[in-house]
């Protein structure tokens, strides 16, 4: 019995170890509605600031130990299905950017119905790698060239804009303005 959980110590301390070796940098952008997009990132990265706005997220880092990715700067963009009347075909874009002297990271996130989308979105080379937006957590690693760096992203798919319910109370007070203004008309 005591060599058997002796045996078993030795296979946690192992994976236990194994789970230390292999650093599991991740961030995830979800951005499915109107707002601020939502991030996560690992506990594993270093010093992470992020700058949060409408449509909008700027994060910054260092990458753990053991994580290494070629500097430089690369972008991938997600693209709406063709069936979407709605908006521009770009639907998000993200700009990841490693520094040559240190292993330090910033990510630029930004969606359609971000201030300075577009201007940005212009800016990006003419190769950028395109995706399609399905609506689920979608890993852009590959296309942006991270390697154990795991960036994920969630776009939401275009519908059409919902009038809210005030919308509706004018419109049908107009309606209404106009059926009353037509019979007061009629019989006069």
């Amino acid at each position: 019995m005591t060599r058997r959980l002796i045996g078993l110590a030795g296979v946690l301390t192992a994976l236990t170890g194994l789970a230390v070796m292999a650093p599991a940098a991740t961030i995830t952008i979800s951005d499915l509605f109107d707002g601020n997009p939502i991030v996560t990132v690992s506990t594993d990265l270093i010093i992470v600031q992020m700058t949060l706005s409408f449509e909008k997220a700027i994060i910054t880092g260092t990458l753990p130990g053991g994580v290494t990715v070629a500097p430089g700067t690369r972008s991938v963009i997600l693209l709406e299905p063709a069936s979407d009347p709605f908006g521009p075909p770009q639907s998000d874009f993200l700009t990841l950017t490693v520094g040559a002297a240190a292993p330090t990271f910033s990510i630029l996130f930004e969606s359609d119905g971000a201030s300075t989308f577009l201007s940005d979105l212009v800016q990006l080379p003419g190769n950028t790698p395109t995706l399609l937006e399905d609506g689920t957590m979608q890993n852009v690693s590959a296309l942006l060239n991270s390697g154990a760096f795991s960036i994920s992203m969630q776009s939401d798919l275009a519908t059409p804009e919902v009038p809210e319910p005030g919308t509706y109370l004018l419109l049908a007070t107009g309606l209404l303005g106009c059926a009353l203004w037509r019979r007061r008309r009629t019989t006069a």
